[in-house]
């Protein structure tokens, strides 16, 4: 595998917030729901002057805004002036500060994070440690704390330069101008954790600095690609897996994935047109195309990714939904896999190829049909663009599910049982087919199957029904002729309707074929079956037939008599005729 790793330093930016007030006239009246600067300078004055406000100065809540403890706050302020205990900050309470208290100026600044020394990467087990410099304006002692980035806090209560701090130890007077701390910590599980510090001041007031460790344990293999690695060809549109083995020590982290273009050296004594030489070695000069990004942020540690082969993303997404992917050019391409935001990334040993599509491609039945047995149906597909109309193909019956691919040395089908429909026929025709029947006729069970036509003599270019289709028992679905029943007399050329019920129909796609038989006198000891009129074929079975009486489907006239009408689900043995013989009667033409 080639293999990118840079190592780079990490800057560490301290994430100060400082609020510099120094004497502050106070002109406004305030209470419960107030915001803006009175607020935060009335809440550091109250802190300041003895006055808690625990959520503001613990750091639970930011400065700014009058709720119930600042209400509080103020009138124990209150209390201890002799002043109403209201809560309300007004004209009586401001005057008091400015009057008795002489405005005395209240500092809201924040302490200061002047620097943050620590280490970039450890591995399991080994102690770091981290060294942090602050300071306070206000000269007051500090406090520290530190999220080690495994869901688990330690608070540091004033730990001062020259002093190891580690969770739960105790801690010395801390001096009261330059302040600085020592941590030490080590971890048990590699992966890259995120160190965040927090100073704060007597006053509450704090700054935060964070920092980033990558954890690592040597005896983890790197990050590699398994597939594609170098030979395969994947046909675009197709559904197929990048696979790749991720360091336990990148656990919790995100991943990019990019095709790149595989552009081949020419090394022979004679190169083609277009080629390059540089030095000793000469190359192609294709068109220059950039990486095509896949896949982006993430995560690193599922192994896999479902990529539809040939989709990348844009630089500018379109706004139909769902989403339209472009598609890279035929070609032979790498898969690079990086740590996202790094340059650590593997790449494929060797190119692999992106072909398009030349499958045949099924149509119908593509999932959900239900065909009856025995009726006759057509098994489509259409031809992809630039393929050759002289192709032949292979058609299978797969039970179940649409088959499954899976790569072992190369794509096979493991679909059983597979009954043979046909084989070696014309890519160019739809094939009319009798349902439930195999290529010598013999006879395929009810239930669930797929579909599937294969470029001929092969069983790796093939594709399937989207969805299962059902094939249907014809006995379990049957039919009753309802009229004519027997005994009815209809003229000629009049117009009456055949009328039937099916029961056991599953949809709207069940139809059914509707005869005429002439009723006969057999000699005695004989038997004669008269050939059946068709009087029309691949009618809804919930249709009522409007027929002109004596006329077959193509309207050549039947000759007078009795008749049942017989009605069968169509392309099937599956009928009903009508219990009695009714009359066709010659028509009767009105007389000068």
């Amino acid at each position: 595998m080639k293999k990118y790793f840079i190592a780079s330093s990490i800057a560490f930016l301290a994430l100060v917030s400082v609020t510099a007030a120094q004497e502050y006239t106070f002109s406004k009246d305030l209470t419960v729901g107030f915001s803006g600067a009175d607020v935060t300078a009335l809440q550091s004055w109250l802190i300041s002057n003895g006055f808690d406000i625990p959520a503001v100065s613990s750091g639970a809540a930011a400065r700014g805004y009058f709720g119930s403890q600042t209400r509080e706050a103020v009138r124990r302020f209150q209390e201890s002036e002799g002043l109403p205990m209201t809560g309300y900050f007004g004209r009586m309470s401001r005057g008091r500060i400015h009057d008795r208290w002489g405005n005395r100026p209240t500092d809201s600044r924040s302490p200061v994070i002047n620097g943050v020394d620590a280490p970039t990467v450890l591995n399991v087990g080994e102690t770091g440690t981290w060294t942090i410099r602050a300071t306070d304006p206000q000269n007051g002692s500090l406090s520290y704390s530190i999220d080690w980035g495994e869901n688990l806090n330690y608070m540091m209560s004033a730990c001062p330069a020259g002093y190891s701090c580690t969770p739960n130890a105790g801690v010395a007077s801390a001096p009261t101008v330059q302040q600085g701390s020592t941590f030490t910590h080590s971890y048990s599980e590699a992966r890259t954790y995120k160190v965040t510090f927090i100073v704060r001041n007597s006053l509450g007031l704090s700054a935060q600095s964070t920092a980033t460790v990558k954890v690592a344990n040597s005896n983890v293999s790197p990050l590699n690609i398994i597939s594609p690695n170098g030979g395969e060809v994947w046909t675009k549109g197709t559904t197929q897996n990048i696979r790749w083995n991720a360091p336990a020590y990148f656990r919790a982290t995100y991943a990019d994935i990019t095709l790149v273009p595989y552009y081949q050296q020419c090394t022979g004594q004679v190169c083609p047109m277009g080629a390059q030489t540089s030095g000793a070695q000469t190359s192609m000069m294709y068109p220059y195309h950039a990486p095509y990004p896949i896949a982006k942020n993430i995560s690193i540690n599922q192994n896999s990714f479902s990529w539809k082969v040939g989709d990348y993303i844009p630089e500018v997404m379109t706004m139909i939904y769902p989403p339209v992917y472009p598609t890279v050019p035929d070609g032979q391409y790498t898969i690079q896999i990086c740590e996202t935001g790094t340059n650590n990334c593997d790449s494929s040993d060797r190119p692999f190829t992106i072909k398009s599509n030349s499958i045949p491609q099924v149509t119908s039945p593509n999932g959900g049909e239900v065909w009856m047995a025995n009726s006759s149906q057509y098994l489509r597909w259409s031809i992809p663009t630039g393929m050759d109309t002289m192709t032949r193909v292979d058609l299978y019956l797969d039970a179940g599910a649409p088959c499954s691919t899976m790569v072992t040395g190369g794509p096979t089908y493991f679909c059983l049982p597979i009954y043979t429909l046909d084989k070696n026929i014309p890519i160019t025709m739809a094939y009319n087919w009798l349902v439930a029947t195999d290529i010598n006729n013999a006879k395929i069970p009810a239930g669930n199957y797929s579909f599937r036509v294969c470029v001929a003599g092969s069983t790796t270019n093939c594709d399937s029904s989207d969805k299962p289709f059902t094939i249907s028992s014809p006995t379990s679905q049957t039919i009753k002729v309802t009229s004519p029943n027997g005994g009815e007399g209809w003229t000629a050329n009049s117009t009456h309707q055949i009328s039937w019920s099916v029961t056991g129909a599953t949809d709207n796609k069940t139809k059914v074929d509707l005869y005429l038989i002439r009723n006969v006198t057999c000699q005695t000891g004989s038997t004669c079956t008269p050939s059946p009129y068709v009087l029309d074929k691949n009618v809804a079975y919930n249709s009522i037939y409007n027929w002109i009486v004596a006329t077959d489907v193509d309207n050549n006239p039947i000759l007078q008599g009795q008749f049942k009408v017989s009605v069968c689900l169509a392309g099937t043995n599956n009928c009903d005729t009508s219990d009695s013989v009714f009359t066709i009667q010659p028509t009767v033409y009105p007389t000068n």
